[in-house]
């Protein structure tokens, strides 16, 4: 008997040690993070037991067989193989000849359309650098289309790691009001990526790819264990809306280390103006419920070099419905804002957890435009509109020409609604914002702390409203110093402190800022994207510029609209040229930097 207990005991330790070995190895991800070219595209190369499996329009699932790197058909590159190629007809019957667990290809061919599906038939690979792979081959053509009707493009919902989709343009066909297979709104997702109980997903790479007229894309956890380590770059998510539900780009919940980089998202969350303002989808219309892209309790995200144009309400939503450290490392980097209605909304819906979003990095950022096309009818242009942070860095960024627009009367620049704290705002630029406010606190953020404003430029030369509104008494929790200030209005008008109107020497003195009332004169106003795409011999539109993005494809990528080069030719207009103060500040005070702690992920 107790020999037998002591067996129990010890094969329950085992089971035990076991179970502890595996399961941080289980759970901790790896991004696929492979070489890349010399123009910035993943390198992918098969391992010595790889199968390859081709998909043409031409092929023959009867005939159709798999390849490996012996085979002389292969020759030196396998995205463009020497010999003939005997290729399956459909991706299902390619797929039954890969097997889980092994760097398997499926590659279609470019310059061909397919009414196809990936659907639920996707494997892990063996390992981040050796992911299974979904492709295409050929030596011309642009990427190939799949079209998948009134079917998903993606569906992940089981226990899957390390692979990557590259270069394959899903389309709902379908859903497309404008093309001829159009048949109404019947339809789902692009790509869903969804965890069980006791399920994982990591280790995805979307690349070159493009979601066009689903009614999502979506990346959560249902009662799963782990989702994350998921790279999405260089992809085209557009045109995304429904009649029914609520409708993003792309929607993340609760997922732990996610990339966007380098992608173009397009007109997302609607597709016709709102008729009524009443946030009824119906037609597709836009509601204030639909984004580029919606992230809710999601951690360690990195935002880096994206085109965001024209959402239905936000370019960004970050919210938090779980505990108040789960929505943390949030760092949003040298994108591009065109039109839509909020640039970055983060941290509201959610506002009985006080601190819900933390360690945030905001930086090098250029909105423009805000407000340009009004789609819910709800006559706002916002740029920041956040609340709830808690160590912050929102530095370096550009808010410029919102133009007037017919019903835009709700404009703000830095809206904080909510406390915040630990919060560095320093070095942006606030220029044009047509019957708005520079800087607006609402009454609700007066519990907020040790937040420095500083260096920072918001110039209104035209139609102003108030620079500054401050709902409450700011001295001792906003320390402000070498602000640049300007207003067309008034002198006694261009600020609102505390319930009432006021100049700036009044202003200065009641807050404690130490900064300037200045018309600041930057090298070159007129920079923007209308003027960029006349720089680059287009029509200087904003609708060729949009064009022009909407052109872009996985072997037809023009560096030209890649946000970092966008975005650098701005901002030279917006550098330093000359500043006559008109109003010298008072003694300075000291600017409480936050102990800033953040983790960069790259």
């Amino acid at each position: 008997m107790m020999a037998m207990m002591f067996k129990n005991n010890m094969r329950l330790l085992f089971v035990a040690i076991i179970g502890v070995l595996l399961t941080p190895a289980f759970i901790i991800a790896e991004n696929i993070n492979l070489p890349k070219s010399a123009n910035g595209w993943t390198v992918f190369t098969p391992s010595t037991d790889s199968r390859i499996l081709y998909v043409s329009a031409s092929g023959d699932d009867r005939t159709a067989r798999f390849y490996n790197l012996r085979d002389s058909e292969i020759g030196n590159d396998p995205f463009n193989p020497d010999g003939a190629i005997r290729a399956y007809a459909s991706y299902a019957a390619a797929y039954a000849a890969t097997r889980n667990g092994y760097p398997d290809w499926i590659l279609f061919k470019r310059g061909e359309e397919f009414v196809d599906t990936i659907g639920s038939r996707i494997r892990s690979g063996r390992g981040a650098s050796e992911p299974f792979l979904v492709g295409s081959y050929g030596a011309s053509g642009l990427s190939p289309i799949v079209k998948t009707g009134i079917n998903q493009a993606l569906r992940v919902n089981d226990t899957t790691r390390y692979f990557a989709i590259s270069g394959i343009d899903f389309y709902a066909n379908t859903r497309d009001p404008r093309g001829a297979d159009y048949r109404g709104n019947a339809g789902g997702t692009g790509f869903t990526l969804l965890t069980g109980s006791g399920q994982n997903i990591s280790g995805v790479l979307f690349e070159g790819c493009k979601f066009r007229f689903y009614n999502g894309n979506d990346i959560q956890i249902y009662a799963g264990t782990f989702i994350g380590d998921i790279i999405i770059r260089r992809c085209l998510i557009a045109d995304n809306y429904s009649e029914t539900h609520h409708s993003q780009g792309l929607y993340a919940n609760r997922v732990d280390g996610i990339v966007l980089e380098e992608n173009i998202f397009i007109h997302n969350g609607w597709y016709i103006q709102s008729r009524n303002g009443d946030n009824n989808p119906a037609g597709g219309q836009a509601t204030m419920f639909n984004h580029n892209i919606y992230f809710s309790g999601t951690r360690n995200v990195s935002l880096k070099e994206n085109l965001f144009i024209e959402p239905s309400q936000s370019h960004n939503k970050f919210t938090n419905p779980y505990s108040a450290d789960y929505v943390d490392n949030i760092n949003i980097t040298n994108n591009l804002y065109l039109g839509g209605e909020v640039g970055i909304s983060m941290g509201h819906n959610y506002q009985s957890t006080p601190w819900r979003v933390n360690n945030v990095n905001i930086t090098d950022n250029v909105m423009s435009n805000l407000g340009m096309s009004n789609p819910t009818r709800h006559g706002i242009s916002w740029g920041y509109y956040i609340s709830g942070l808690d160590v912050a860095n929102i530095t370096g960024n550009l808010l410029i020409n919102q133009k007037e627009t017919s019903g835009i009367n709700n404009v703000e620049g830095f809206y904080i609604e909510n406390d915040i704290r630990h919060t560095v705002i320093s070095n942006n630029v606030i220029y044009n914002t047509i019957n708005g406010r520079g800087l607006r606190i609402r009454p609700e953020a007066s519990g907020s702390s040790n937040i420095s404003f500083r260096n920072n430029k918001i110039q209104i030369p035209t139609a102003s409203g108030y620079t500054i509104m401050a709902d409450h008494a700011t001295s001792n929790i906003w320390n402000c110093s070498g602000n640049s200030y300007f207003s067309d209005k008034a002198d006694g008008r261009r600020v609102r402190y505390n319930g009432r109107e006021m100049s700036f020497s009044t202003w200065f003195s009641s807050s404690g800022d130490s900064s300037f009332f200045e018309r600041y004169a930057f090298a070159d106003t007129t920079r923007d994207v209308d003027t960029y795409q006349q720089y680059l011999g287009g029509a200087a539109s904003v609708d060729s510029f949009i064009s022009a993005c909407r052109s872009q494809d996985r072997y037809r990528w023009n560096d030209n609209y890649a946000a970092d080069r966008v975005n650098s030719w701005i901002r030279d207009g917006f550098s330093s040229e000359t500043s006559e103060n008109s109003s010298p500040p008072s003694e300075e005070d000291e600017v409480l930097s936050p102990p800033l702690n953040l983790r960069i992920v790259e």
